[in-house]
């Protein structure tokens, strides 16, 4: 089922909700780390595992004064503290940012810039320095796609984005030297969807997004959802689906066992903060209580830490600026 909507704006308030769990209770806590990294939105995030030390990497986004950053930032469950990394890549927001567990890097792949406007370079991070990839082959430049590791193919995985003037429908694996386009069914070109990989079940799963309709041209907004096994994309028929979102944000929640779905615009270009949860086979909306919800925001960056198994949010447009308020869900 889609919806066609004639115009739209690349922004949305994002309401991340807490969720009861299918395996006990749930708490949304809110942090006063001190020395945080300054209030940003579009900014790219991820959890680098490593054992005690483990953290959750920030990286770019836009301030309050609409400058794109570059700076890189980690966060430990305590503490904030910036990276003073050998070489910074140029400013950018709008990325896809993927910790690479086979090869232990950090890849950034595209967004845009006030350097280069739509990019498609490849940039990884060892967290010593980061460094600029030269692959032979490698997406067209491009913002707004999604893209995660798949831990059983030991890939990065991107797909979609916003190309200018079209939406892209391909699907683009990183093995640590060359991208790879995978030909296969597909799902229709899109932009601000978002993706999730379930490493219990081995499913990367696609939701929403945004496209254009191939006869009327309009822009429509998607309800489908896809599950990628490392091979093959498969739609998914379901009884049920989200509202059709765009640019909303997914996670894979370990501890409660589902791929998470939280807010977005609808067809009507008005924000959600409904919070739904699939568990391979069906998507059900998780309900909770006005009250004790993080405050309402547009694109805030968020990461799994699979440590301390807390969804981490950071940042975002509250009201009408950046703002560098931060909240973590766990399952208790």
């Amino acid at each position: 089922m889609r919806f066609s909507i004639i115009g739209y704006q690349f922004f949305v308030v994002l309401t991340l909700v807490a969720l009861p769990s299918f395996k006990g209770g749930r708490e949304w806590y809110f942090p006063k780390a001190e020395n945080r990294p300054e209030a940003r939105s579009n900014a790219g995030m991820c959890f680098v595992p490593n054992g005690s030390e483990s953290y959750v990497l920030l990286h770019g986004g836009i301030d309050r004064n609409g400058k794109i950053l570059s700076d890189t930032w980690k966060w430990n469950g305590l503490i904030w503290e910036e990276f003073f990394l050998g070489t910074s890549p140029f400013p950018c927001t709008n990325f896809v940012l993927v910790y690479d567990e086979e090869r232990k890097r950090v890849v950034r792949f595209g967004g845009f810039s006030e350097k280069e406007g739509l990019s498609n370079a490849t940039w990884v991070c060892d967290g010593v320095t980061w460094e600029k990839l030269l692959p032979i082959d490698a997406p067209s430049p491009r913002c707004m796609a999604a893209g995660v590791f798949n831990s059983k193919t030991r890939s990065v995985y991107l797909f979609g984005g916003s190309m200018g003037t079209r939406y892209s429908d391909e699907m683009w694996a990183w093995d640590g030297e060359n991208w790879a386009q995978i030909s296969d069914l597909i799902p229709q070109g899109r932009a601000q969807h978002a993706m999730a990989y379930d490493e219990d079940r081995d499913k990367i799963v696609l939701y929403g997004g945004l496209g254009r309709d191939p006869g009327s041209r309009k822009i429509e907004l998607f309800t489908d959802t896809w599950e990628f096994d490392g091979k093959t994309w498969d739609l998914k028929k379901t009884k049920k689906s989200p509202p059709a979102v765009f640019a909303h944000s997914m996670v894979y929640h370990r501890d409660a066992g589902l791929i998470i779905q939280f807010s977005g615009f609808n067809e009507k270009s008005e924000a959600q903060n409904s919070t739904w949860g699939w568990d391979g086979k069906q998507w059900k909306e998780i309900p909770f209580k006005e009250n004790d919800l993080p405050a309402p925001r547009v694109y805030p960056a968020v990461a799994y830490d699979k440590v301390r198994e807390r969804t981490v949010v950071f940042g975002g447009i509250y009201v009408t600026e950046p703002t560098d308020l931060m909240s973590e869900l766990a399952w208790r």
